[in-house]
């Protein structure tokens, strides 16, 4: 099995895309819906470094610098709405029971 190494900031391209920018910021948990979610409202706000499209991606060091600029408030503007906290709670509800049901079986 090759384990490859973490995608860090240093190692992206001058332009990334979100998926890398995500990987790169989160880490392990990039693949977590909290995290996805905060990330797609980060990206929604209008001072957020625009996606260049003819780049193929967000400009990395604008990037970075918007997250130290705003690091405060990021932390208000990313938590889950309270819908999306019950559609999680509703889901993980779902899997616990379908874990205890095929246990019985």
């Amino acid at each position: 099995m090759k384990i490859s190494a973490p995608l860090l900031i240093d190692r992206l391209p001058l332009y990334a895309t979100d998926a890398e920018l995500r990987a790169a910021i989160f880490g392990a948990r990039a693949g977590d819906p909290v995290c996805c979610g905060s990330f797609e409202r980060l990206t929604k706000l209008p001072t957020f470094p625009r996606m260049r499209a003819s780049m193929g991606g967000r400009f990395v060091p604008a990037v970075m610098a918007w997250l130290e600029q705003h690091e405060e408030g990021i932390m208000e503007s990313a938590k889950p709405t309270n819908e999306e906290r019950a559609a999680l709670w509703e889901q993980s509800g779902r899997r616990r029971r379908k874990a205890v049901g095929n246990k019985e079986e």
